[in-house]
């Protein structure tokens, strides 16, 4: 198994191939304080930190079928080791003739990446090493990025806009599926970017 910044990166199982549904959850770090001597006024913060989490939910399977997904829910050993995982709905850009590009200019930070990319759109997805962002505008080669840049690319850096993952870990330590009365088992699990 490979790792990244000292995490084993724990491959998911092969089949089935995507979840049978991921409810995603966008977190923003951004503090609050109300005025106790004024009617309603709020000063607030943006710490411009944000975060992908999901609850993901894979379909009935049989005993063959999900032991792989035991073992590999108990090798992920609670939150100690990550896993790579993308949205199964969103493979590509919606844009076929797009192109990732790559990175121009190294040292780049916070929501905004510039890139020699071309033809992408709000909303798609791409991955920058092991890390997955969704374009919020674009504006030439200057992208708008959700969540923000984790570990600064370097310069010429390739943008992946087709089948993008990122890496994940689940969000506790206690792990639990459920076996039916036709003896099929269940999988759901919280799950949040690994950072």
């Amino acid at each position: 198994m490979s790792t990244f910044n000292g995490w084993t990166i724990v491959p998911l199982p092969a089949s089935p191939s995507s979840p049978k549904s991921i409810e995603w959850a966008l977190a923003d770090t951004v503090g609050a304080s109300r005025n106790p001597f004024s009617v309603g006024q709020q000063q607030t913060y943006n710490w411009a930190s944000s975060a992908i989490r999901a609850s993901v939910s894979y379909p009935p399977m049989p005993n063959a079928q999900a032991l792989p997904w035991i073992v590999f829910l108990m090798s992920l050993q609670g939150i100690a080791n990550v896993f790579s995982i993308g949205d199964p709905l969103n493979v590509g850009p919606q844009n076929l003739s797009a192109s990732g590009g790559t990175v121009t200019g190294s040292g780049q930070t916070g929501y905004t990446l510039i890139t020699t990319s071309s033809g992408l759109t709000p909303g798609d997805w791409f991955s920058l090493g092991l890390r997955l962002y969704r374009v919020m505008s674009v504006s030439g080669g200057i992208l708008t990025i959700w969540p923000n840049i984790r570990e600064s690319p370097a310069d010429g850096t390739d943008l992946v806009i087709v089948n993008c993952t990122g890496l994940f870990r689940l969000t506790k330590n206690v792990r639990q599926y459920t076996v039916d009365e036709n003896r099929m088992y269940q999988f759901t699990f919280e799950i949040e970017e690994a950072l």
